[in-house]
C-alpha cells in the first residue's frame, strides 16, 4: 500500500492513491487501537497504575532543572549523571520525600526538648550539667544520624533495583556509582547531624571547648556513618525490594547499625577523659600540666584515628564490593 501510494506521487499519476493511503491510516488506526486494548486487557495492574502516577511537578520545572545542574557542575560528567537521577528519582517517589517531613519533626522535637531542659538551680551545678549533656549529645546525634542512614543510605544501592545490570553492563566504572551514592548521602545528613549539635550547644551556652568539639566530631562521625552505612548495602544488596523500607529492616541494615553505633560509642568513650580534664581546667581555672596533656591528645588523636580507619575500610569494601559486581558482569559476558 506504501509502495502504491510512493509510486503514484512519484509519477503523477494519482489515480487510487487516495485509496492505497486511507488503508494505510485505518490499518494504523486499527491496530493502535487493538493492541491498546489487548495490553490493557494483558497488563491490566500496570496500566491501572500508570493512570493512578502524580506528575513530577517538581523535577519538571525549569528553576530546578537549573538549580541542580549549577550545583551538580563540580562533580565529573559520569557522577553528575548519577547524582542528578537520584536526586530526581528521590523527588518523585511519595514514599521517599514525604520521610523528610517526618525527619523535620524529629528535629524540632529534639531541639525543643533541649530547650526546655530544667536546668535551674546553682550556678556551678547547672554548667555541669549542660556541658555533661552536650558531651552525651554526641552519642544521641549519632544516633540519630545512624538511624536515618540505615534508612536512606543503606537502600541506596538495592534501589536500582533489577536494572542494576544496565550499570554492570554499560561501559561505565560501577566505582562512580558507589561515590555518587556517598556524596549525594552525605551533604543531608552532614546538615543534619550538625543542626542537632549547634542548636543544642547554643541552648545549653556550654564552654568553648564543647562548642569546637561537638560539631567537629559529629562531622567525622557522619563521613563514618555514611561509607558504614553504604558499604553494609553495597554488600548485602537487595535488588528483589520494591520498597526502601524492606531494605531498611533486612539482617544487612542490623549488621550495619551495629557498626555505625560501635564507631559512636567507641568514639564517645575515647573523647570522655579529654573532657573531664578540660572541663574541670576551665572550671577551676587551673592550667594542664605536660601528662595531662600528653593523655588529652593522646585520646583525641586515637579517637581520630578510630573514625580514619572505619571510614576507609568502609569505601574500601564498598569499592571492593562494586569491582566485584564489575568483575561478575564480565565473567557473565564471556562465551
Amino acid at each position: 500500500w506504501a509502495a502504491e501510494v510512493v509510486h503514484g506521487l512519484a509519477v503523477g499519476e494519482v489515480g487510487h492513491t487516495p485509496f492505497w493511503a486511507a488503508l494505510l491510516l485505518v490499518t494504523a488506526a486499527g491496530s493502535w487501537l487493538a493492541s491498546a486494548r489487548i495490553t490493557a486487557a494483558l497488563f491490566r495492574s500496570g496500566y491501572s497504575k500508570s493512570q493512578e502516577g502524580r506528575k513530577a511537578r517538581l523535577t519538571q520545572q525549569r528553576l530546578w532543572t537549573a538549580a541542580l545542574g549549577l550545583s551538580l557542575a563540580p562533580l565529573p560528567r559520569v557522577m553528575r549523571l548519577w547524582v542528578g537521577k537520584d536526586t530526581r528519582t528521590f523527588f518523585r517517589d511519595a514514599s521517599q520525600w514525604s520521610q523528610l517531613i517526618l525527619l523535620l519533626a524529629l528535629v524540632v522535637v529534639y531541639v525543643y526538648n533541649f530547650r526546655v531542659l530544667p536546668l535551674g538551680g546553682m550556678p556551678l551545678v547547672t554548667f555541669y550539667f549542660r556541658n555533661v549533656i552536650s558531651f552525651l549529645n554526641i552519642l544521641l546525634a549519632g544516633f540519630v544520624v545512624a538511624s536515618v542512614a540505615q534508612r536512606f543510605v543503606f537502600p541506596a544501592i538495592s534501589l536500582e533495583g533489577r536494572a542494576f545490570w544496565i550499570a554492570q553492563t554499560a561501559p561505565i566504572d560501577l566505582r562512580h556509582l558507589w561515590w555518587s551514592k556517598f556524596w549525594v548521602s552525605l551533604v543531608p545528613l552532614l546538615v543534619l547531624g550538625e543542626v542537632l549539635i549547634l542548636l543544642t550547644n547554643h541552648y545549653l551556652r556550654v564552654m568553648p571547648f564543647m562548642r569546637w568539639l561537638a560539631p567537629l566530631t559529629m562531622a567525622a562521625l557522619t563521613v563514618a556513618i555514611v561509607a558504614v552505612s553504604l558499604a553494609a548495602g553495597t554488600r548485602y544488596p537487595r535488588f528483589d525490594a520494591d520498597q526502601a523500607s524492606k531494605i531498611a529492616t533486612s539482617a544487612g541494615a542490623l549488621i550495619s547499625m551495629i557498626l555505625c553505633m560501635s564507631v559512636v560509642g567507641g568514639v564517645v568513650v575515647l573523647q570522655a577523659w579529654p573532657t573531664y580534664v578540660l572541663f574541670f581546667s576551665y572550671l577551676q581555672d587551673i592550667p594542664l600540666d605536660p601528662g595531662q596533656w600528653f593523655s588529652v591528645v593522646g585520646s583525641l588523636v586515637a579517637s581520630a584515628l578510630v573514625v580514619a580507619g572505619a571510614t576507609f575500610e568502609a569505601i574500601r569494601r564498598g569499592l571492593r564490593a562494586m569491582d566485584e559486581f564489575s568483575t561478575r558482569s564480565a565473567s557473565a559476558a564471556l562465551p
